[in-house]
């Protein structure tokens, strides 16, 4: 089976505005604390620990296994926490993916 590797790019606050500003109308939109989202799906931004978003970030997991972990982290909320949904309300109306950089990009 041959294996693909793929490059990630920092996707948020570089191809779109700021995941943290996404991240709060997310929770808003969801009825969640948006500060409560943010720790779910990043974990904490001000230290480097074992939450499955800094553990993909380093190379230790792969995307699927750190979504898988973060919306069970959020399940035990109640908390509508995956990445891709939060991600998806990202890209749409005024928040927009920047047009200049995805044609750079490409």
């Amino acid at each position: 089976m041959k294996r693909i590797r793929a490059v990630l790019f920092d996707f948020g606050g570089v191809f779109t505005p700021s995941p943290f500003d996404g991240a709060r109308d997310y929770g808003t939109a969801i009825g969640a604390s948006p500060e409560r989202v943010l720790e779910l799906v990043f974990g904490p931004y001000h230290e480097d620990t074992d939450h499955p978003w800094h553990r993909l970030e380093r190379g230790e997991i792969a995307l699927a296994d750190a979504r898988a972990a973060i919306v069970e982290l959020g399940r035990v909320e109640g908390i509508d926490s995956d990445p891709f949904k939060l991600f998806a309300s990202m890209a749409s109306g005024a928040r927009g993916a920047y047009d200049a950089m995805i044609g750079r990009a490409r």
